[in-house]
């Protein structure tokens, strides 16, 4: 995981323009909400010179447990992808102090994980065969799938539609015949 504090997404001129328009000085994280008006701030006054802020969007997934929240990156004429869950504790280490540094801390770690998702993107399209057998509309569908299946459906329902479905037995009969040898790797559908 990268370290928000070491890294250096945010150019310092730019750190700078945000700063100036938005009052930093009593920033701290008491939970989602505070994050994502952080990034709809940095989205209004410095989504120019950062344009992957552009689409970005948190989700809360507390639970009595614990508090976190999920990062959700827009993809240019695709899907909406999510990328792991942060533990909003994460936001309140003493590597950071309240005001701008844990401001800027918080915004290096969303950027992280835009990176992140990105990196994985690039890697499943080049090492991917299974998922190059569907289209984006069917990996985001077989996505929120996979979400409902461990966490439950957000309807608070727990059934599935018939064409998720219809697309997880395509994938899981399109897994065995790799596992059984019977398709060869990357082969279309």
């Amino acid at each position: 995981m990268t370290d928000p504090t070491t890294t250096a997404l945010v150019p310092d001129e730019v750190w700078a323009r945000l700063e100036a328009a938005c009052d930093l000085d009593c920033y701290s994280v008491t939970g989602q909400w505070d994050v994502e008006n952080l990034l709809l701030d940095a989205q209004n006054h410095i989504g120019d010179a950062l344009p992957q802020l552009l689409g970005m969007g948190t989700v809360d997934t507390s639970d009595a447990d614990q508090e976190d929240l999920i990062v959700l990156v827009d993809m240019p004429g695709g899907p909406c992808l999510a990328t792991t869950v942060i533990q909003l504790r994460e936001f309140r280490t003493e590597d950071a102090v309240d005001g701008p540094e844990r401001a800027r801390a918080v915004l290096e770690r969303l950027l992280a994980c835009h990176a992140e998702l990105m990196a994985d993107l690039n890697a499943a399209r080049t090492a991917g065969p299974l998922t190059s057998m569907f289209t984006a509309d069917e990996v985001e569908c077989l996505i929120r799938t996979a979400a409902e299946a461990v966490h439950g459906n957000a309807l608070g329902d727990d059934t599935l539609s018939e064409r998720q479905i219809t697309l997880s037995a395509r994938a899981y009969d399109l897994m065995q015949q790799e596992f059984d040898g019977d398709r060869p790797v990357g082969a279309a559908h």
